[in-house]
């Protein structure tokens, strides 16, 4: 009779251990494992990028107070085989904590928080003026695209250009191109969005949505944008992220951007062999919807 309650509490132990744990730990850091490096406005983001990516499992982010790391806004996203941080120390200016994959229901990022004095350069794809920061963000906010935004407060310097809003869009979780320290800016993020975890963003070759990429083809000319990126589902992912972009593609030594699902616009095809290769470095120029 005692060998089955034994049983049943080491069980409920160690499901204790890896369960829901949304603590942030000022003040510490797990050193060491790193997966992979974003930009982030806070600790709180910088977790919920972590549970966004299908690997991560703890993280550390360096705030803008740290005075012993100077790679502020860094979000550092790690795992190890056994879930847990190999390494943990105190460090100044630093939070660290885990993934909320665990987590059930899994808590929705709340972002309505704007940032005074900080900027996120890049990943426009709209701009207007308006009164203030709140009317930009309400058209963040009812906008479906819009995932973040940038605001000139009166403190900019070009005069022409105070007051404009920046709207913009990323990932699921939306990941800014960057974070800097800027006085004349005000940033933030849409009040409405929804975590998608990786495991329910994989393609269906049986839907109907499914996108069709074509090995050795090109499609020249009508560029929106281009990136440096590592592979072709990232350009992929980028120009399906992008309101404006229809079609791209990826070349193996700088890269070029392919057609969003459903385009009625005609696409001009090149036979191009080295398109959608696996390069060492690459570039993903985006084409543009057409009005």
């Amino acid at each position: 009779m005692k060998t089955p309650f034994i049983l049943v509490t080491l069980l409920c132990f160690c499901a204790g251990s890896f369960g829901c744990d949304s603590e942030l730990r000022l003040e510490w850091d797990f050193p060491g494992s790193d997966i992979n490096i974003l930009f982030s406005p806070d600790a709180k983001h910088c977790q919920f990028l972590c549970t966004q990516e299908a690997t991560c499992l703890f993280w550390t982010f360096i705030r803008p107070d740290c005075i012993v790391d100077d790679r502020h806004y860094n979000c550092f996203l790690k795992a190890t085989p056994s879930g847990k941080p190999e390494k943990q120390n105190p460090k100044q200016g630093t939070t660290a904590g885990y993934s909320l994959k665990s987590c059930n229901p899994l808590p929705p990022p709340s972002l309505s928080k704007v940032y005074e004095d900080v900027n996120f350069p890049g990943a426009d794809y709209r701009t207007f003026f308006t009164v203030d920061y709140k009317a930009c963000q309400k058209a963040c906010t009812d906008d479906p695209f819009c995932q973040f935004f940038s605001y000139h407060n009166g403190k900019y310097g070009e005069i022409n250009y105070r007051y404009k809003c920046y709207l913009k869009y990323s990932w699921s979780v939306p990941r800014t191109p960057s974070v800097v320290a800027s006085a004349d800016r005000i940033s933030g993020f849409s009040r409405e969005l929804q975590i998608i975890p990786s495991s329910q963003t994989v393609r269906n070759p049986f839907s109907p949505n499914h996108v069709t990429v074509y090995e050795g083809v090109d499609f020249p000319y009508s560029d929106l944008r281009y990136f440096s990126l590592n592979n072709a589902e990232s350009c992929e992912n980028a120009c399906t992220s992008d309101p404006n972009c229809q079609f791209y593609s990826y070349v193996t030594s700088r890269g070029l951007l392919p057609a969003l699902p459903f385009s009625d616009h005609k696409m001009p095809l090149l036979q191009s062999p080295g398109d959608f290769d696996q390069p060492e470095e690459t570039s993903c120029p985006l084409s543009p919807i057409q009005t």
